[in-house]
């Protein structure tokens, strides 16, 4: 199940690299795990799912500077 679903994810970033959203030197394994990581995190230490809000600024303030390219 996991691995079904991370292939999934791993196809998004990939088509997101083809199209020039992301910058393929900066899309680390480690960074396209980090926002499952911090959901993750939230949701075992709230015991609640992740309010949009939050799964947004996780994306929007966290991932995306991470991995857009330099002239972006």
């Amino acid at each position: 199940m996991v691995e079904k679903r991370w292939s999934i994810i791993e196809g998004v970033l990939s088509r997101a690299v083809d199209r020039g959203e992301i910058d393929p030197d900066r899309l680390t394994g480690r960074t396209a795990r980090l926002p499952f990581d911090l959901l993750r995190h939230e949701t075992l230490m709230t015991l609640k799912p992740l309010p949009r809000e939050d799964i947004t600024a996780i994306l929007d303030q966290i991932f995306l500077p991470l991995v857009l390219p330099s002239t972006a």
